[in-house]
């Protein structure tokens, strides 16, 4: 199986229709594509108060799309269709060479 395929024809369906900006700190910006999922979490609340649902938002790319020698960061910043997020934990290339970012959007 080509899995480098298969990878371009996921990134294919369902990418960001819009560009994506990164901007690593101290780096310039530059664009890549990924796939961004936005979901929502239950989250405790305070005390014995009840749980607080949480917007939460991770971005998918491929470690081979980033330029070469470039690992993204914690605090980098990503603009996706005129929101900015900031990357919010280091995540290595899994197995297959795919990165999922956790992001944070910033107010």
């Amino acid at each position: 199986m080509d899995f480098g395929a298969l990878d371009a024809s996921v990134l294919a369906t369902f990418r960001e229709p819009e560009r994506i900006l990164y901007g690593p700190q101290f780096q310039p910006d530059f664009e890549i594509t990924g796939i961004l999922d936005r979901y929502m979490v239950d989250v405790p609340g305070a005390g014995d108060g009840p749980p607080v649902t949480v917007a939460k938002a991770t971005l998918s790319l491929r470690a081979a799309d980033l330029p070469p020698g470039f690992t993204p960061k914690a605090r980098d910043r990503v603009l996706i269709r005129d929101v900015t997020y900031d990357v919010t934990t280091e995540v290595p290339a899994d197995a297959a060479g795919w990165i999922v970012l956790p992001l944070g959007r910033v107010a």
